[in-house]
C-alpha cells in the first residue's frame, strides 16, 4: 500500500473498496462499548499501535470522555506521527515497531491495544503479541482490525498491498495457533468476532448500504476483521 496516501483515507476517499476509515473509526468505537459492557474497565488507558495521525485517538477522545484517561500514538513512520498534544492527553512519537524489542514501555501500563490496519505488516506476530501481553494490566484488551485474508491477496493481486510488507495475513484460527501454542509466555481469551463489510464511498458509507445484507451473508464473504483477545495469566 502507498501510505503516501493516508490523508486520501482520512478523508473517507477510497483507495480500495471496503477501506473507509470512518467505518474502521466507528467499528473500534463500538468494539470498546462492547468491552465496557462487561463491567471491568472503569476508565481507558489506550496505546494505539500504527496509529497514522491522530484520527483514531481524537475520535475516542470525542466519544468517550471522562473516562479515557490518556491515549498512546505509536507510529513506524514519522508523517504518520503529529506533535505531542499533552494537554488532551495525547502523546504520539515514532518507534520502529517491528525491531525494537522489547518495546519502551512499563509492565501492565495500559488497559487497551489497538493494532488498526497493522498487525497484517508485522513480520514477527508472536513476539509482538508478547510484548502486548507484557505491557496489557491484568484483564486488559487487544483489539485487532485488518482487511480479511482473501482481501489482501486480491489486493496483493492488484498491486494495492505490497506482498514482502503483508507477511502476517491472519485470521481468527492463525491467532488461535499463537495464542494457544505451548512454551509462551502469554494468554488471551477471545472475548469477539466479527467480519463487516464497508461502503465503498463516502455518500453509500452515510446512506447505511452494509444494512442491506444479512449477517450469515457478511460473515461468509466478509471484507474485514476485527478481534478482541482478553489477557489472562500466563500457564
Amino acid at each position: 500500500m502507498d501510505y503516501s496516501k493516508y490523508p486520501d483515507l482520512r478523508a473517507n476517499n477510497n483507495t480500495l473498496v471496503g477501506y473507509g476509515l470512518q467505518r474502521r473509526l466507528r467499528q473500534i468505537e463500538g468494539l470498546l462499548r462492547v468491552i465496557l459492557d462487561l463491567g471491568k474497565l472503569k476508565d481507558l488507558r489506550v496505546l494505539d499501535f500504527g496509529c497514522a495521525d491522530d484520527i483514531t485517538l481524537k475520535y475516542l477522545l470525542s466519544k468517550f470522555g471522562k473516562i479515557f484517561e490518556k491515549g498512546l500514538g505509536i507510529d513506524i513512520f514519522p508523517f504518520g506521527v503529529p506533535n505531542n498534544m499533552d494537554s488532551e492527553g495525547l502523546r504520539f512519537f515514532k518507534l520502529d515497531l517491528f525491531n525494537k524489542f522489547p518495546y519502551p514501555f512499563s509492565d501492565s501500563s495500559c488497559n487497551i491495544v489497538i493494532s488498526s490496519a497493522f498487525f497484517k505488516h508485522h513480520p514477527n506476530p508472536k513476539l509482538f503479541l508478547n510484548e502486548i501481553w507484557r505491557i496489557l494490566e491484568e484483564e486488559g484488551y487487544l483489539l485487532l482490525l485488518d482487511p480479511c485474508p482473501w482481501v489482501i491477496k486480491v489486493g496483493i493481486w492488484l498491486k494495492y498491498f505490497e506482498k514482502r510488507y503483508c507477511p502476517n495475513i491472519w485470521d481468527k484460527n492463525s491467532i488461535k495457533l499463537n495464542v494457544h501454542e505451548g512454551n509462551l509466555n502469554y494468554r488471551f481469551k477471545e472475548i469477539f468476532y466479527e467480519k463487516y463489510w464497508v461502503a465503498p464511498n463516502k455518500f453509500l458509507f452515510d446512506l447505511g448500504v452494509e444494512n442491506l445484507f444479512p449477517n450469515k451473508i457478511i460473515n461468509i464473504f466478509g471484507l474485514h476483521q476485527s478481534l478482541v483477545l482478553r489477557k489472562v495469566e500466563s500457564t
